[in-house]
């Protein structure tokens, strides 16, 4: 999107080309200078500075339809859509396998942006559930059993009791069965 044009400029007859280039950078935000100078029959002419507002799209996933917090979302809960992105983009899912399976962190209304703050992995460790402690010291790996204290979804740190020494530790979710001592 143009914001600024120059005043219109006359150059002689000639085979005519451009030099482009812009001072800072392409920008996301704000404006973008762009500095362009006709070159006729090989000499440059006077260089001329029009200010653009660049438009950073791309197909990010959407809500197909409303969602509530932690339902597993399936093929028929999200769409790719574009959608102007600018700088943001790294907050944005852009393929629909990213989210498949996980859950919303919290209601999400229909054609809403999925942001990666928004989804996260489902619950696969309910408090009670029996699971196999993993220890990794001096190379060694030790395994026994414990009972979890509180839900966990996989990658996140819980607290789970040692069934052995009845001592309660922090562990990392692997899996709805396993969980590694931090």
């Amino acid at each position: 999107e143009c914001v600024h044009l120059p005043r219109p400029m006359e150059i002689p007859l000639g085979a005519v080309s451009f030099q482009v280039q812009t001072s800072g950078g392409l920008r996301f935000w704000g404006n973008t200078s762009v500095e362009i100078t006709p070159v006729v029959d090989g000499v440059p002419s006077r260089t001329i500075r029009c200010h653009y507002r660049i438009h950073l799209y791309d197909n990010i996933v959407v809500a197909a339809r409303p969602l509530q917090p932690e339902t597993p979302l399936t093929a028929a809960d999200v769409r790719l859509e574009e959608r102007e992105i600018g700088t943001k983009g790294k907050r944005f899912f852009t393929r629909i396998d990213e989210v498949l399976g996980k859950v919303t962190a919290r209601p999400v209304t229909i054609g809403r942006a999925l942001e990666r703050s928004m989804i996260k992995s489902k619950v696969v460790l309910q408090p009670g559930t029996l699971v196999t402690l993993v220890a990794s010291v001096n190379g060694v790996e030790v395994k026994m059993e414990g009972t979890t204290l509180q839900p966990g979804r996989e990658g996140e740190i819980i607290r789970v009791r040692n069934n052995s020494s009845r001592r309660i530790i922090r562990a990392k979710v692997i899996d709805a069965t396993t969980v590694e001592v931090v």
